[in-house]
């Protein structure tokens, strides 16, 4: 439980507090927290343009000539060999389908949760992804067909060092330097008592916690964190390093939860005894797809994670595929934690407000509501 709740808190300190979910609209405006606040943002896409997520009932699968999920050689197929689903699929110019997910451990539970029924629908660029999951859905074959909604990750700290940590110890040691100027600010206290939590037997946490840090990767060979093997699911390949072209937010992530702690460099990670699992879930141009993410859980759950850290966010309240692989995780002992979100509306941001997991948001060294800079003018799209 001592590392439970110092990962809680070493991800809430990541994290800012958002309050509602947006209207389900293709585009939202964004812009990277690593890059700064900013005053306003380009629009963007809120799912994949070139395909959506699909999946059969049980009928349909047993009728189909379908990749095998547990062959990863088995590429794209392209057609079903269900004449309803194939006329389907040429109406609205899908172009082929692929497996979305391996094979996992637990074969009994991927039976319940119809893991192994995920397909990947490629479709023409420029198709309208809502009316081919429209059109899709309304065929007896198919449970439900969906957009392959993308993650945005939430805003985190940049702490050079651990007396500026004010979530660790906050002693109102904001005031000087940097962004802020002025008398000292934070309400002395105000914090998550790590020091305290230090002190007692457990010490600087458990080396046996392995934490899975789903972002935009991990830096290898970072000397201030503890890793064991992960994955690329982004780009698929075995290098989960935090390159992407909008990179930093993984391994900062992973510093907050588990810097190596007590060893005279950088940071102190609250439970800074424990070991990161990186898992990179974002492609070389900074997208995160849902579809990674969910290979990204059952990657944890089946390769001995405790806890799935995931700081990021979609204006969603529900995501059947992903529910699914939250699932899977919470089911196989997987502690989940997610952001509440960014977007200053009424309801928190998917997967957070999944029952499943636990959301988190984080305060200002006051205890008050989070925002994204202390200048007015510097106040990213959407955020108080």
């Amino acid at each position: 439980m001592r590392n439970l709740f110092a990962v809680l808190i070493a991800v809430s300190l990541t994290l800012m507090v958002g309050t509602g979910v947006a209207a389900e609209v293709a585009q939202r405006p964004f812009a990277p927290v690593q890059n700064g606040p900013v005053q306003s943002a380009p629009e963007v896409q809120q799912w994949a343009t070139d395909h959506l997520m699909v999946q059969l009932t049980v009928n349909g699968y047993e009728r189909a000539s379908l990749p095998n999920p547990g062959d990863k050689t088995a590429g794209a197929a392209a057609e079903t060999g269900i004449a309803s689903l194939d006329q389907a699929m040429k109406e609205m110019s899908v172009t082929g389908l692929r497996a979305a997910y391996p094979m996992v451990a637990n074969k009994s539970m991927a039976s319940d949760l119809g893991t192994n029924r995920w397909f990947i629908f490629d479709v023409a660029n420029g198709a309208d992804i809502e009316a081919v999951a429209s059109r899709l859905t309304s065929d007896p074959n198919v449970v439900v067909a969906h957009p392959d909604w993308i993650a945005f990750p939430a805003a985190i700290p940049n702490d050079p060092l651990h007396s500026g940590h004010w979530g660790h110890n906050n002693t109102s040691q904001l005031g000087s330097g940097g962004s802020h100027s002025g008398p000292g600010i934070g309400t002395v206290g105000f914090d998550a008592n790590a020091h305290a939590a230090w002190n007692s037997p457990l010490g600087y946490g458990d080396a046996n916690v392995v934490i899975a840090i789903l972002d935009s990767g991990v830096d290898a060979g970072h000397p201030d964190l503890v890793q064991v093997a992960g994955y690329d699911f982004g780009d698929s390949d075995n290098n989960p390093t935090d390159d992407s072209s909008d990179p930093g937010h993984g391994t900062a992530c992973a510093g907050v939860a588990a810097a190596t702690a007590n060893n005279a460099l950088g940071v102190a990670g609250v439970s800074g005894a424990s070991k990161i699992m990186p898992l990179k879930v974002s492609n070389s141009a900074g997208s995160l797809f849902f579809s990674a993410i969910d290979n990204a859980l059952y990657f944890a759950a089946d390769n001995g994670a405790h806890i799935a850290s995931m700081s990021f966010g979609a204006a969603t309240t529900s995501i059947p595929s992903t529910n699914a692989a939250l699932t899977y995780a919470y089911n196989q002992g997987v502690t989940l934690l997610a952001a509440t979100g960014n977007e200053n509306a009424s309801t928190i941001s998917y997967p957070a407000i999944y029952n499943r997991v636990i959301a988190v948001g984080a305060a200002s060294p006051c205890g008050d509501r989070k925002r994204s800079s202390s200048s007015s003018a510097q106040v990213n799209p959407g955020i108080n």
